[in-house]
Protein backbone atom coordinates (compact mmCIF):
# COMPACT_ATOMS: atom_id res chain seq x y z
CA UNK A 1 0.00 0.00 0.00
CA UNK A 2 1.61 3.40 -0.62
CA UNK A 3 2.56 5.53 2.18
CA UNK A 4 1.97 8.97 -0.22
CA UNK A 5 -1.80 8.06 0.55
CA UNK A 6 -1.71 8.50 3.96
CA UNK A 7 1.16 11.55 4.41
CA UNK A 8 -0.47 14.94 5.35
CA UNK A 9 1.51 17.46 6.73
CA UNK A 10 -0.77 19.49 9.32
CA UNK A 11 -0.27 22.86 7.76
CA UNK A 12 -1.13 21.58 4.65
CA UNK A 13 -4.12 20.34 6.27
CA UNK A 14 -4.98 23.50 7.53
CA UNK A 15 -4.47 25.13 3.67
CA UNK A 16 -7.06 22.62 2.27
CA UNK A 17 -9.69 23.32 4.98
CA UNK A 18 -9.12 27.33 4.87
CA UNK A 19 -9.54 26.86 0.51
CA UNK A 20 -12.69 24.71 1.15
CA UNK A 21 -14.14 27.18 3.39
CA UNK A 22 -13.41 30.16 1.76
CA UNK A 23 -14.53 29.03 -1.75
CA UNK A 24 -17.53 30.53 -2.78
CA UNK A 25 -18.59 27.61 -4.42
CA UNK A 26 -19.63 26.76 -0.67
CA UNK A 27 -21.32 29.40 0.41
CA UNK A 28 -24.04 28.14 3.28
CA UNK A 29 -22.79 24.70 3.10
CA UNK A 30 -19.02 25.25 4.65
CA UNK A 31 -19.55 22.52 7.23
CA UNK A 32 -20.76 20.34 4.87
CA UNK A 33 -18.36 20.71 2.69
CA UNK A 34 -15.74 20.02 5.01
CA UNK A 35 -17.62 16.77 6.51
CA UNK A 36 -17.86 15.77 2.53
CA UNK A 37 -14.25 16.36 2.25
CA UNK A 38 -12.91 14.68 5.13
CA UNK A 39 -15.07 11.53 3.99
CA UNK A 40 -13.78 11.50 0.65
CA UNK A 41 -10.40 11.57 1.67
CA UNK A 42 -10.50 8.73 4.30
CA UNK A 43 -12.19 6.51 1.58
CA UNK A 44 -9.77 7.40 -1.30
CA UNK A 45 -6.65 7.01 1.07
CA UNK A 46 -7.92 3.57 2.85
CA UNK A 47 -8.90 2.17 -0.78
CA UNK A 48 -6.32 3.80 -3.34
CA UNK A 49 -9.45 3.88 -5.65
CA UNK A 50 -11.45 7.20 -6.80
CA UNK A 51 -13.88 8.98 -5.06
CA UNK A 52 -17.28 9.46 -7.42
CA UNK A 53 -18.58 12.72 -6.55
CA UNK A 54 -21.03 15.93 -8.26
CA UNK A 55 -20.02 18.06 -10.48
CA UNK A 56 -22.44 20.54 -11.19
CA UNK A 57 -26.40 19.51 -10.81
CA UNK A 58 -26.42 16.05 -11.90
CA UNK A 59 -23.15 15.16 -13.51
CA UNK A 60 -21.16 13.01 -12.28
CA UNK A 61 -17.07 12.20 -12.08
CA UNK A 62 -14.33 9.41 -10.81
CA UNK A 63 -11.99 11.88 -8.80
CA UNK A 64 -8.58 10.70 -8.18
CA UNK A 65 -6.72 11.93 -4.94
CA UNK A 66 -3.49 12.13 -6.74
CA UNK A 67 -3.58 11.77 -10.29
CA UNK A 68 -4.58 14.50 -12.65
CA UNK A 69 -6.70 17.27 -11.01
CA UNK A 70 -10.00 15.66 -10.46
CA UNK A 71 -9.53 16.05 -7.07
CA UNK A 72 -10.66 19.71 -6.98
CA UNK A 73 -14.09 18.75 -7.91
CA UNK A 74 -14.03 17.24 -4.24
CA UNK A 75 -13.45 20.23 -2.51
CA UNK A 76 -15.70 22.92 -4.56
CA UNK A 77 -18.50 22.49 -7.06
CA UNK A 78 -17.87 24.30 -9.55
CA UNK A 79 -14.09 24.61 -8.33
CA UNK A 80 -13.33 27.30 -10.74
CA UNK A 81 -16.57 29.12 -9.56
CA UNK A 82 -16.40 32.36 -11.78
CA UNK A 83 -15.16 31.16 -14.97
CA UNK A 84 -17.40 28.29 -14.73
CA UNK A 85 -20.44 30.63 -13.55
CA UNK A 86 -19.70 32.59 -16.96
CA UNK A 87 -20.27 28.78 -18.78
CA UNK A 88 -23.39 28.20 -17.06
CA UNK A 89 -24.07 31.79 -17.86
CA UNK A 90 -23.75 31.18 -21.71
CA UNK A 91 -23.79 27.72 -22.63
CA UNK A 92 -27.67 26.28 -23.69
CA UNK A 93 -28.96 22.61 -25.08
CA UNK A 94 -27.47 21.51 -28.28
CA UNK A 95 -24.11 24.48 -27.99
CA UNK A 96 -21.24 22.88 -28.79
CA UNK A 97 -18.17 23.19 -26.58
CA UNK A 98 -14.54 22.74 -27.62
CA UNK A 99 -11.94 21.62 -24.53
CA UNK A 100 -8.96 22.16 -25.32
CA UNK A 101 -6.28 20.32 -23.05
CA UNK A 102 -9.44 18.01 -21.36
CA UNK A 103 -6.96 16.47 -19.08
CA UNK A 104 -10.18 14.40 -16.60
CA UNK A 105 -13.00 16.25 -18.24
CA UNK A 106 -13.50 18.77 -15.90
CA UNK A 107 -14.61 21.08 -17.87
CA UNK A 108 -16.36 18.82 -20.38
CA UNK A 109 -19.11 17.44 -18.05
CA UNK A 110 -19.88 21.37 -16.71
CA UNK A 111 -20.36 21.96 -20.05
CA UNK A 112 -22.67 18.27 -20.26
CA UNK A 113 -24.53 19.52 -17.49
CA UNK A 114 -25.58 22.81 -19.09
CA UNK A 115 -26.46 21.06 -21.77
CA UNK A 116 -24.07 20.92 -24.22
CA UNK A 117 -22.62 18.44 -26.32
CA UNK A 118 -18.70 18.61 -26.53
CA UNK A 119 -15.61 17.67 -28.42
CA UNK A 120 -12.69 17.01 -26.22
CA UNK A 121 -9.13 17.24 -26.72
CA UNK A 122 -6.32 15.64 -24.56
CA UNK A 123 -3.31 13.88 -26.21
CA UNK A 124 -2.10 12.28 -22.44
CA UNK A 125 -2.82 8.81 -22.90
CA UNK A 126 -3.20 8.03 -18.67
CA UNK A 127 -6.08 11.03 -19.11
CA UNK A 128 -7.61 10.12 -21.97
CA UNK A 129 -8.62 6.73 -20.08
CA UNK A 130 -9.94 9.04 -17.21
CA UNK A 131 -11.69 11.10 -19.39
CA UNK A 132 -13.20 8.38 -21.40
CA UNK A 133 -14.52 6.67 -18.00
CA UNK A 134 -16.14 10.08 -16.51
CA UNK A 135 -17.85 9.65 -19.68
CA UNK A 136 -18.91 6.30 -19.35
CA UNK A 137 -19.82 6.94 -15.91
CA UNK A 138 -22.71 9.36 -17.28
CA UNK A 139 -23.22 7.25 -20.43
CA UNK A 140 -22.00 10.32 -22.23
CA UNK A 141 -19.92 8.64 -24.58
CA UNK A 142 -22.19 9.68 -27.79
CA UNK A 143 -22.26 13.60 -26.74
CA UNK A 144 -18.49 14.32 -26.22
CA UNK A 145 -16.01 13.70 -29.32
CA UNK A 146 -12.88 12.42 -27.89
CA UNK A 147 -9.84 13.31 -29.70
CA UNK A 148 -6.42 11.83 -28.47
CA UNK A 149 -3.70 14.23 -29.79
CA UNK A 150 -2.60 17.77 -28.59
CA UNK A 151 -3.61 20.72 -30.97
CA UNK A 152 -0.65 23.04 -32.21
CA UNK A 153 0.26 25.15 -34.85
CA UNK A 154 0.39 22.44 -37.60
CA UNK A 155 -0.01 18.68 -36.98
CA UNK A 156 2.60 16.29 -36.67
CA UNK A 157 4.14 14.21 -33.75
CA UNK A 158 5.32 15.82 -30.47
CA UNK A 159 7.13 14.77 -27.37
CA UNK A 160 5.43 15.78 -23.99
CA UNK A 161 7.27 15.96 -20.85
CA UNK A 162 6.92 17.09 -17.18
CA UNK A 163 6.55 16.55 -13.49
CA UNK A 164 3.43 15.59 -13.53
CA UNK A 165 -0.11 14.36 -15.85
CA UNK A 166 -0.95 18.56 -15.03
CA UNK A 167 2.57 20.46 -15.92
CA UNK A 168 3.87 18.57 -19.06
CA UNK A 169 5.28 21.27 -21.46
CA UNK A 170 5.81 20.87 -25.18
CA UNK A 171 9.49 19.67 -26.28
CA UNK A 172 10.61 21.58 -29.40
CA UNK A 173 12.63 19.79 -31.80
CA UNK A 174 12.91 17.38 -34.62
CA UNK A 175 10.75 14.36 -33.64
CA UNK A 176 10.55 11.05 -35.89
CA UNK A 177 8.88 12.84 -38.66
CA UNK A 178 10.58 16.47 -38.31
CA UNK A 179 7.15 18.40 -36.81
CA UNK A 180 8.18 20.89 -33.94
CA UNK A 181 6.19 24.09 -33.05
CA UNK A 182 3.15 22.22 -31.50
CA UNK A 183 1.25 22.54 -28.12
CA UNK A 184 0.88 19.57 -25.42
CA UNK A 185 -2.42 20.69 -24.33
CA UNK A 186 -1.78 17.76 -21.62
CA UNK A 187 1.05 16.48 -19.51
CA UNK A 188 3.13 13.30 -18.55
CA UNK A 189 5.91 12.49 -16.78
CA UNK A 190 9.57 13.79 -16.97
CA UNK A 191 10.34 10.87 -19.49
CA UNK A 192 7.81 11.93 -21.79
CA UNK A 193 5.43 10.36 -23.98
CA UNK A 194 5.12 10.89 -28.00
CA UNK A 195 1.43 11.99 -29.46
CA UNK A 196 -0.17 12.38 -31.88
CA UNK A 197 -0.44 16.56 -33.08
CA UNK A 198 -3.70 17.89 -34.77
CA UNK A 199 -4.82 21.39 -35.59
CA UNK A 200 -8.07 22.89 -33.99
CA UNK A 201 -9.54 23.95 -37.60
CA UNK A 202 -9.19 20.06 -38.81
CA UNK A 203 -10.54 19.39 -34.96
CA UNK A 204 -13.89 21.64 -35.75
CA UNK A 205 -14.10 21.37 -39.06
CA UNK A 206 -17.15 23.53 -40.76
CA UNK A 207 -18.78 23.21 -37.19
CA UNK A 208 -19.72 26.57 -34.95
CA UNK A 209 -18.56 26.25 -31.33
CA UNK A 210 -20.31 28.33 -28.62
CA UNK A 211 -17.58 28.12 -26.53
CA UNK A 212 -13.68 26.69 -26.59
CA UNK A 213 -11.20 26.94 -23.16
CA UNK A 214 -7.68 26.60 -24.16
CA UNK A 215 -6.03 25.29 -21.43
CA UNK A 216 -2.42 23.95 -22.44
CA UNK A 217 0.45 25.25 -20.20
CA UNK A 218 1.77 27.94 -22.03
CA UNK A 219 1.34 26.94 -25.84
CA UNK A 220 -2.00 28.85 -26.26
CA UNK A 221 -0.78 30.58 -29.19
CA UNK A 222 -0.39 27.92 -31.32
CA UNK A 223 -3.59 26.75 -31.16
CA UNK A 224 -5.07 30.14 -31.84
CA UNK A 225 -2.66 30.04 -35.05
CA UNK A 226 -4.00 26.26 -35.83
CA UNK A 227 -7.39 27.61 -35.77
CA UNK A 228 -6.56 30.61 -37.63
CA UNK A 229 -9.94 29.60 -40.44
CA UNK A 230 -12.50 28.88 -37.48
CA UNK A 231 -11.28 32.54 -35.83
CA UNK A 232 -11.53 34.09 -39.33
CA UNK A 233 -14.91 33.08 -40.13
CA UNK A 234 -16.46 34.09 -36.44
CA UNK A 235 -17.74 30.43 -35.67
CA UNK A 236 -15.98 30.49 -32.41
CA UNK A 237 -18.39 32.77 -30.06
CA UNK A 238 -16.54 32.53 -27.11
CA UNK A 239 -12.69 31.62 -26.16
CA UNK A 240 -11.36 30.74 -22.15
CA UNK A 241 -7.56 30.90 -21.90
CA UNK A 242 -5.38 30.58 -19.30
CA UNK A 243 -3.67 33.48 -18.85
CA UNK A 244 -0.26 32.48 -16.19
CA UNK A 245 3.66 33.14 -16.92
CA UNK A 246 3.89 28.77 -18.88
CA UNK A 247 4.28 30.76 -21.91
CA UNK A 248 7.55 32.42 -20.91
CA UNK A 249 9.10 29.47 -19.71
CA UNK A 250 7.61 27.39 -23.01
CA UNK A 251 8.02 30.63 -25.76
CA UNK A 252 9.79 33.22 -23.91
CA UNK A 253 6.91 35.36 -24.32
CA UNK A 254 4.27 36.54 -22.29
CA UNK A 255 0.76 37.09 -23.33
CA UNK A 256 0.63 40.06 -25.74
CA UNK A 257 1.26 37.94 -28.92
CA UNK A 258 -2.29 35.93 -27.69
CA UNK A 259 -4.01 38.84 -27.37
CA UNK A 260 -2.83 40.77 -30.18
CA UNK A 261 -4.15 37.86 -32.72
CA UNK A 262 -7.40 37.67 -30.33
CA UNK A 263 -8.13 41.13 -31.44
CA UNK A 264 -6.57 40.83 -34.93
CA UNK A 265 -10.20 38.43 -35.16
CA UNK A 266 -12.51 41.04 -33.68
CA UNK A 267 -12.72 39.64 -30.22
CA UNK A 268 -12.36 42.39 -27.18
CA UNK A 269 -11.23 40.92 -23.66
CA UNK A 270 -12.66 39.85 -20.67
CA UNK A 271 -11.67 38.46 -17.04
CA UNK A 272 -14.67 36.69 -14.90
CA UNK A 273 -15.57 38.94 -11.90
CA UNK A 274 -16.39 36.99 -8.57
CA UNK A 275 -19.94 36.39 -9.71
CA UNK A 276 -19.77 34.94 -12.87
CA UNK A 277 -19.96 38.28 -15.02
CA UNK A 278 -17.76 39.47 -18.08
CA UNK A 279 -16.32 42.01 -17.50
CA UNK A 280 -14.26 44.18 -19.70
CA UNK A 281 -10.30 44.32 -19.24
CA UNK A 282 -6.94 45.55 -20.96
CA UNK A 283 -4.98 43.88 -18.32
CA UNK A 284 -2.53 41.49 -19.91
CA UNK A 285 -0.64 40.43 -16.97
CA UNK A 286 -0.46 36.84 -15.53
CA UNK A 287 -3.58 36.15 -13.52
CA UNK A 288 -6.93 34.71 -13.96
CA UNK A 289 -7.70 33.06 -17.21
CA UNK A 290 -8.84 35.30 -19.70
CA UNK A 291 -12.22 35.53 -21.79
CA UNK A 292 -12.67 37.07 -25.46
CA UNK A 293 -15.93 37.63 -27.42
CA UNK A 294 -16.60 39.39 -30.19
CA UNK A 295 -18.89 42.20 -29.51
Amino acid sequence: MSSRRFRARPAAILDVARSVVEHPANRGRRARALGSLATAEIRARVTGKPVVTTIGERTRIRAYLHRGGSWRVVRANPPDFAEMTVWRRHLRPGDLFVDVGAHAGVYTLWALDCGAVGIAVEPEPRMVEQLRENLALNHAETRVQVVAAALGAEPGRLRLAGPDLLRGQLVFGPTDDGAAGVSNAGASDAAGVEVRVDTLDAVLGDRHARGLKIDVEGAERLVLEGGARAFADGRIDLVQLEWNDCSQSLLGEDRSPVAERLRSYGYELYRADERGELVPTDDLGFGPDLFARRP
